[in-house]
């Protein structure tokens, strides 16, 4: 498998806009916006791919500043779910992270996911909240 960066605004990057809308937006009835999208010009914006090239996973980080980052936008494709592929997706993004200077990761993880990001070492922080119309938690993790 490959984890590759892409660039905003590149045909990479669109691939992962059409995943992450499948997977995360269209469930919920939603469309990404213009300026949404135009939001994302200075994350850092990954891939997991098959030897293919096929795309089946990604994820963004945003910095937060200083050494710590946001990730955001997590989506594994249907067919590759419950296989593994979310956890090599976010290990290879952590030491990508790790080896940038980065050494907190945050996210707003939807209730469903928790248990996910709980095996991954993550930890709940505060309490529970709606938003997109979905219960989520927000969860953090140092990395070593």
């Amino acid at each position: 498998m490959w984890f590759i960066q892409h660039d905003f605004m590149s045909p990479g990057y669109d691939e992962l806009v059409s995943l992450r809308t499948a997977e995360l937006r269209i469930p919920l009835g939603l469309e990404f916006t213009a300026d949404q999208l135009e939001a994302e010009s200075d994350q850092f914006h990954f891939g997991l791919h098959l030897l293919d090239w096929q795309l089946i996973g990604c994820l963004s980080f945003r910095h937060l500043g200083g050494q710590k980052l946001a990730m955001r936008q997590v989506a594994i494709s249907r067919q590759f779910q419950g296989r593994g592929m979310g956890r090599v997706l976010v290990e290879r993004a952590e030491n990508w992270a790790k080896k940038h200077g980065f050494f907190h990761v945050e996210l707003h993880a939807r209730q469903s996911a928790r248990p996910f990001y709980t095996k991954l070492d993550y930890r709940a922080s505060g309490d529970e909240y709606v938003e997109l119309g979905i219960a989520h938690i927000n969860m953090f993790k140092e990395l070593l």
